[in-house]
């Protein structure tokens, strides 16, 4: 495949690289403009008060060394937003759980719970971390040092929204690039508004998340359907 628009400037030879037991992962080298910015060939578009350096990706540099950031309201965590952090891991050194509230959900679990809840279910994931974002995401990455936001896609109704928000968080960090997941078949039914309902209405939860979730949900959810 021919890379276009100049995005891929040099591809080294594939290596190996150990990345749980039993699993290899040849990956490529990438250079600065694959995850990241080339300041020779690209201006600075990022607001003067975000702005932040970052070290130069050279020839060489394995995406392992970056920092992904994983951002969201789970409200509540599901098995395809696992499955996403996961194959994150495989791609990147670390990557961080941002958790939000949004002024425009009914939320369900409160957020010290789902960070609790987040941090129990991910306890055997080493290289991931969970954190609260009040504000903006690109903010988040910068204060954490993050160049990547991974974003899981469903369907092509998320893709619309989330190429539209990541256009967006370039325009205000251009430093942080978005790389989208597919979800795997399995998980692309699951929402965390449909687990919501189903666990409201005492449906079998555990069929979308993991049962410390699926507790907490009924714990949460009982006094609504009591009479």
């Amino acid at each position: 495949m021919r890379p276009r628009d100049g995005l891929l400037r040099t591809c080294h030879a594939p290596t190996t690289v150990e990345t749980a037991p039993q699993l290899r992962l040849s990956s490529f080298f990438l250079d600065t403009r694959i995850l990241g910015r080339d300041p020779s060939t690209r201006a600075e578009t990022a607001l003067p008060w975000r702005s932040y350096t970052r070290p130069r990706m050279s020839p060489g540099t394995s995406p392992a060394a970056h920092h992904a950031l994983f951002p969201g309201t789970f409200d509540p965590v599901t098995l395809g937003h696992l499955d996403i952090v996961r194959r994150a891991l495989l791609i990147f050194g670390r990557v961080t759980i941002a958790v939000a509230s949004h002024p425009s959900k009914r939320e369900l679990l409160p957020l010290p719970e789902r960070i609790e809840l987040l941090r129990e279910v991910t306890s055997d994931l080493r290289g991931v971390s969970v954190a609260h974002v009040p504000g903006l995401t690109v903010d988040a990455c910068l204060a954490l040092g993050a160049d990547v936001i991974v974003r899981g896609l469903r369907n092509s109704i998320d893709f619309e929204y989330e190429a539209q928000m990541a256009r967006s968080n370039r325009a205000l960090a251009g430093q942080v690039d978005t790389l989208f997941l597919a979800s795997e078949p399995e998980h692309v039914h699951i929402s965390s508004t449909l687990v919501r309902q189903v666990a409201e209405m005492g449906g079998p939860i555990e069929l979308f998340v993991p049962a410390a979730v699926a507790r907490a949900l009924r714990a949460r959810a009982a006094p609504r359907t009591s009479p």
